[in-house]
């Protein structure tokens, strides 16, 4: 299923397909979850060799669930790409992760989660530690489906203050929003937007 997945978003034009989660041996949980939220790297080459390419594989990593050593060096994965997911109180170690990462060759994206929690203050507290980074590509994500359009206009206006940075959204439907808000971020100038099947 997940190949056939991978292989129609390909011939679609999708540019990312995040296969699933990379949670680390040394996570406690890692005996408890299933294949897809490990996905190591051979995990991934069953999903994408030998299938039509296209679309850049791509993993995500929830901060405290992996560590630098989990990753080797880009031209010896089959992964393209990897979703660095943080809270607001562990986003400067998370962005110590996501730069290590990036030195190894992978394309990184940082995740802001449960954005609708952060104040004013916090966001530009946020702003002023990926400033001081080498991190180029910086989503947030509506984490309880609680944003409307203009709450995301604000927020991608307030992002892409930042200099070089390109700003991603991830949307959830819980208000049934998710279509609208993505139409707002892509109009009001977010590099990514993301979607999921079924």
């Amino acid at each position: 299923l997940v190949r056939r997945a991978y292989r129609a978003s390909s011939l679609a034009g999708v540019d990312y397909f995040e296969i699933g989660y990379r949670v680390g041996p040394s996570c406690p949980d890692y005996h408890k979850v299933g294949p897809w939220a490990r996905c190591d790297d051979e995990r991934v080459s069953s999903v994408v060799e030998g299938v039509i390419s296209g679309a850049r594989p791509t993993i995500m990593v929830d901060y405290g669930r992996a560590a630098k050593e989990d990753f080797i060096p880009r031209q010896s994965s089959p992964v393209a790409a990897v979703r660095v997911a943080t809270y607001r109180k562990t986003l400067g170690p998370a962005i110590e992760l996501a730069e290590h990462i990036s030195s190894l060759g992978y394309e990184v994206f940082l995740n802001l989660m449960a954005i609708s929690h952060y104040s004013p203050s916090q966001l530009e507290e946020a702003k002023t530690l990926v400033r001081s980074s080498s991190v180029r590509n910086l989503y947030f994500a509506d984490s309880f489906g609680s944003l409307f359009p203009e709450h995301v206009r604000r927020i991608i206006s307030a992002l892409r203050e930042i200099q070089g940075v390109r700003v991603g959204f991830h949307a959830h439907n819980n208000m049934q929003m998710a279509f609208a808000n993505c139409l707002t971020a892509a109009e009001h100038g977010a590099s990514y937007v993301d979607a999921s099947i079924y």
